[in-house]
Order: C-alpha cells, then structure tokens, then sequence
C-alpha cells in the first residue's frame, strides 16, 4: 500500500507545527544599533524563544518545500543532526525544541530517521539520477560541493545537455 501522506509530514507531523508570530506578520521592535556601536542589545526571555522558534519553523517550512534548493535541505538535517555535545548549546535543535515547547529532541530525531530516506529519495527523484547516485554515494562530499558552489548541480545539468554525457553508455 502507498502513503499518501507528503514526505514532509513524516519528519514533522503537524501536531509539532506551529507558526511564530513573526512569520503571521506581527512584528517585532528591531532593536537595530548603528554600524559602530558597541552597545549590548538587551534580548527578553520572549524574544529568545521567539527567534528559536522561528529557526524551528524556517527549517519545517524549508524541509516541507518542494522547491527548496538541496544545499538548504542539507543545512536543515545538518542543524537537526548536529553532534550530540552541541545538544546544550545556544540555537541547537534540542534546545530549540525545548524553548519552543515541543517533543524531546531525540524523540523528534527518531521521528524523521524513520521517514528520512523515502523524504530525501523523494526530493532526490526530480533530478537527473546522477544526483541521487552522487547524494547516496558520499552524502559529506555531496554536501560539500553544494556548499562550495551552490549552482553546482545546475551548471552540470547545463554541461551534460550541451556537451552530452561523457560517461553515458
């Protein structure tokens, strides 16, 4: 039997979802200081929590896109995936979810490691098959391209159609 639930909805169901005003169109005082001050802004608890959870909904909306360019999908599972003795830090996904009032990071984690290979497989599939077979190759290296030149996978397609498929059977 086929799911048709979206792939997205497997990494973040929509009981973990919930816009943060900032992106409902509520705005915030910018606290925005002149180029050379050195003045300290002085942040509210509110507005901490507030910024954690606008990084936690840009990366649910960015990984829910179709049209999200892969270098940021990356950067998205790469924040969700951190090494585990960033959990504590500032901004981190466990501390994210725990301002934001949401599940356990590690349980969150597991949530999106059981959909994770059909989401990417998915996102993978509107490209040529080289992609995928490069991605599922060396996931490190792949990234790595993305991140030096983020038009990397553009300019090849353009290469491949012009000049035809070297490596082509």
């Amino acid at each position: 039997m086929i799911s048709t639930t979206p792939a997205q909805e497997t990494l973040f169901p929509r009981s973990w979802r919930s816009q943060s005003p900032l992106l409902s169109g509520e705005s915030l005082d910018e606290r925005s200081l002149g180029a050379g001050s050195e003045e300290k802004i002085a942040w509210t608890h509110e507005e901490v929590v507030m910024l954690h959870g606008i990084l936690f909904d840009t990366c649910v909306e960015q990984l829910g896109d179709p049209e999200t360019p892969l270098g940021e999908v990356i950067d998205c599972l790469r924040w969700i995936f951190s090494e585990p003795h960033r959990e504590t830090e500032a901004f981190s996904f466990s501390t994210t979810l725990k301002l934001y009032q949401r599940p356990h990071g590690r349980r969150v984690r597991e949530a999106i490691r059981v959909g994770l290979k059909r989401y990417l497989s998915e996102r993978l599939a509107r490209y040529p098959a080289w992609v995928a077979e490069a991605f599922w190759s060396d996931p490190d290296r792949f990234a790595e391209e993305l991140e030096r030149n983020p038009q990397w996978i553009n300019e090849r397609v353009r290469r491949v159609a012009h000049d035809g498929d070297l490596f082509a059977a």
